[in-house]
């Protein structure tokens, strides 16, 4: 039985609030990014995994990719972790059978990236979400990154998760081991990726950079509290992403924390005009749940996420 680690859920790990501590049943070859590190997967040991410790879970659980023999059982596993209501974030290969529960699935096209091999971010079903991992020099240049959005897009897929892997200097070696010189340099000596910039050009071919959080469903309740806790930690993310006061983005991310752990109605509230009893909200944040609670959406989130996309 595997144990999980216990994170705190936030936009740019994916929304992941537990992991499993090891991953047995991980491909033992291709390469794979593990989204609740930020780094390069390791290679399986060639053990199935069925059963996961300290269900049930209110919050999302994350299912690394297995090795082709173990898909089914990974697959049983995604859907007796959603059968109750949990949301279940699993990460898949190019030609793997997805699970049929009702899940996230976020499709991992490292393998053929690496290989700059765009042909096969075809092999995706349509309105697909992907992770794109980020390394210097190897997959974040502007024409690598248009090609391989506009091969993605030509597919039909909808969302491009960006992800930054931390790299151990013999993971850069092994990178650079058939690359250029200049290549080199970008992995041991060069600034770290621009998300941004890789924002800007998926979004230039109609790809979303923003995946949405996963939330739970009946019997489970919180959808609307984990929701709009979902916006208030985007907001802190774009905030210190776009250069804002860090007292702002520390207050924001603190709301969100707070909205994720209480137990209150906090929809009933706003349309009650009573979030100004939670002291853990700021200004900026009320704004936010406001307007959600009126509209489900939040222009506060969206003006941010719109100047964030826009061009230099």
């Amino acid at each position: 039985m595997i144990r999980l680690l216990p994170l705190i859920p936030d936009p740019e790990h994916a929304w992941i609030a537990f992991a499993p501590r090891e991953w047995p049943a991980a491909p033992r070859e291709a390469p794979w990014i593990d989204l609740a590190r930020g780094r390069l997967g390791e290679p399986g040991r060639g053990e199935s995994v069925s059963a996961l410790h300290g269900e049930p879970f209110a919050d999302v659980v994350y299912l690394p990719p297995v090795e082709s023999e173990f898909s089914a059982e990974r697959n049983q596993l995604a859907a007796h972790l959603a059968a109750p209501g949990t949301p279940v974030l699993v990460q898949l290969r190019p030609g793997e059978t997805p699970p049929t529960a009702d899940v996230t699935l976020l499709w991992d096209p490292t393998a053929a990236l690496l290989e700059g091999d765009f042909s096969r971010l075809s092999l995706f079903p349509p309105s697909s979400s992907l992770l794109f991992p980020l390394l210097p020099g190897v997959t974040d240049t502007p024409d690598f990154l248009a090609g391989a959005c506009r091969h993605l897009a030509q597919a039909g897929a909808a969302v491009v998760h960006p992800v930054i892997p931390s790299l151990t200097p013999a993971e850069r070696r092994h990178l650079a081991d058939t690359r250029d010189e200049a290549t080199f340099d970008r992995l041991f000596h060069g600034p770290p990726p621009d998300l941004r910039a890789f924002a800007r050009i998926a979004h230039s071919h109609g790809l979303s950079p923003f995946l949405p959080r996963p939330l739970p469903r009946p019997p489970l309740v919180g959808a609307g509290n984990r929701e709009v806790a979902g916006l208030v930690a985007w907001a802190a993310e774009l905030g210190d992403r776009l250069g804002r006061p860090a007292m702002a983005v520390q207050s924001l991310m603190r709301a969100a924390r707070f909205l994720d752990r209480t137990h209150l109605d906090v929809r009933a509230l706003a349309r009650e005009g009573h979030l100004g009893l939670l002291d853990a909200l700021d200004v900026a944040s009320r704004e936010i749940v406001t307007e959600w609670a009126a509209s489900g959406r939040s222009r506060w989130v969206e003006a941010a996420m719109a100047e964030y996309l826009s061009l230099p």
